[in-house]
């Protein structure tokens, strides 16, 4: 399990072990940066959306957090899912996305991963 991800907007270690578990079994490498990055995201995501605010003002607040830049936060987003998702342990697709249209050379965009992923996390505590 991942000690990095703080889930800053929800200092609950249950919502931090679920979700490293989740990506991990997503096939999401917890050695890479992209993870803890992936996990801030998914919990912020709702917030950004209520708040009519973009994904690029999500990278700056990860990047705060973490003390980077927002570019290097969006690159190895994006790195850590395009590593899990050309895997050859599991299809991605299949996992989090209800239909086909994702194959190996159409992958999700970053937002659309994270509102995916997000919105799987919100399900699980609504219905805890």
């Amino acid at each position: 399990m991942n000690n990095h991800l703080t889930t800053s907007n929800a200092n609950n270690k249950y919502l931090i072990e679920y979700i490293s578990e989740f990506l991990i079994d997503l096939g999401i490498d917890p050695e890479l940066k992209g993870f803890d990055y992936i996990g801030e995201a998914a919990v912020m995501f709702p917030d950004i959306i209520r708040s009519n605010k973009s994904v690029k003002d999500l990278y700056r607040i990860i990047g705060e957090i973490y003390d980077t830049s927002p570019k290097r936060v969006e690159r190895l987003i994006r790195m850590s899912l395009e590593a899990a998702w050309y895997s050859d342990k599991i299809n991605l697709s299949n996992k989090i996305f209800d239909s086909q249209y994702f194959n190996e050379q159409n992958i999700p965009s970053n937002a659309r991963f994270i509102a995916a992923v997000s919105e799987i996390i919100r399900m699980k505590f609504i219905c805890i």
